[in-house]
C-alpha cells in the first residue's frame, strides 16, 4: 500500500516501518505544479493523503484537506491539525490521526483499511456525499456571509498578537 503526503514530515520514519509513504513538496520529491496535488494519476496511485500540519492553530483546517473534496477524488484524507475534525466533519469522511496513540497504530490502521475493500469503500461512500468549493467561491461566500451577518463577526486588529496568544501551538502528539 502506498500513502501520498504533501508537505510536512511528521514522524514519517516511524510510519514508514509499517507502510510505504511517498512524500512530496519541501520535505520530499519536488512538485511540478505548486498549490495542487502534484502527482500525475494521484487518485489512481494512492488510497490515502496525509493532510498533516506542522503547527496547530485554533479552527484552522489545511487547504490540503479540502482539495480532496473539490475534485471528487476517491482518496481518503488522513488529518492532523488544531481543529477538532471529529466535531466539525462527518464520521468516516476522513481518518483522524488524533484518534491513534502513536504513528505505528495509525500506520497499522491505514494498512488494515487499505486491505479491506468493503471498509475502505464505506469511508469513501461517506466522503463522496460532500463536495468542496473552490478557493474563489469560498471568498464569495465569506463576503456574502459578512454582509448578511453584520454585528456577528469579529475583527482581529492584530493577527500577529492573536497568533501568539495561545491560538497556535506546536503539536505534541504523533
Amino acid at each position: 500500500m502506498q500513502v501520498g503526503q504533501h508537505g510536512v514530515e511528521t514522524n514519517m520514519k516511524e510510519m514508514q516501518k509499517y507502510i510505504d509513504i511517498d512524500i512530496y513538496g519541501k520535505c520530499g520529491q519536488p512538485c511540478e505544479v505548486f498549490d495542487e496535488i502534484c502527482v500525475p494519476n494521484f487518485v489512481n496511485t494512492y488510497r490515502f493523503y496525509l493532510s498533516f500540519e506542522n503547527s496547530f492553530c485554533t479552527d484552522y483546517i489545511t487547504e490540503k484537506f479540502f482539495k480532496l473534496y473539490i475534485d471528487g477524488s476517491h482518496i481518503l484524507p488522513v488529518v492532523r491539525g488544531g481543529v477538532d475534525y471529529n466535531k466539525e466533519f462527518p464520521e468516516k469522511a476522513f481518518v483522524n490521526a488524533a484518534d491513534f496513540k502513536n504513528p505505528k497504530e495509525l500506520a497499522l490502521f491505514l494498512k488494515s483499511l487499505a486491505q479491506d475493500d468493503l471498509a475502505y469503500s464505506q469511508y469513501l461512500e461517506v466522503k463522496d456525499r460532500y463536495r468542496g468549493i473552490t478557493y474563489e467561491d469560498r471568498f464569495c461566500q465569506m463576503c456574502e456571509y459578512l454582509h448578511k451577518n453584520e454585528g456577528k463577526t469579529r475583527i482581529l486588529p492584530d493577527a500577529k498578537k492573536w497568533y501568539g496568544d495561545g491560538h497556535c501551538w506546536n503539536p505534541k502528539d504523533i
